[in-house]
């Protein structure tokens, strides 16, 4: 193989790699919406932004961050059905979802990161 192609394969590898590793691997089971919603989210936010998987109020519920993004950025609170319960932090500093602190979620997994 001769080094020009060498470099190919090695090019085309560290793409495929990349695209592989850059998108979320989202649950088999999770919503289409919820899916969609993250892809979306994806391509609008920082490389800071991130997806996490909480259990709140006896659901599964998403928050979208990217408060690393900037100063008083919203994180959106979507149950698992894409239906938006609220927004923690932003301009206001709110902290409640359905007149509950959010702080008694329960972290179960990061979904999706920015890289």
């Amino acid at each position: 193989m001769s080094t020009h192609n060498l470099f190919k394969s090695f090019a085309l590898f560290f793409l495929l790699s990349r695209v592989t590793f850059c998108h979320p691997k989202l649950n088999e089971n999770m919503n289409d919406c919820l899916k969609a919603k993250i892809d979306e989210f994806s391509k609008e936010s920082c490389n800071k932004a991130v997806v996490k998987e909480y259990e709140f109020q006896q659901k599964k519920v998403y928050l979208f961050d990217q408060s690393a993004c900037g100063n008083d950025m919203a994180a959106n609170v979507y149950d698992d059905q894409c239906k938006k319960l609220g927004f923690i932090g932003g301009f206001t500093g709110n902290v409640n979802i359905n007149g509950e602190d959010f702080s008694n979620a329960k972290l179960l997994r990061t979904v999706w990161e920015a890289k």
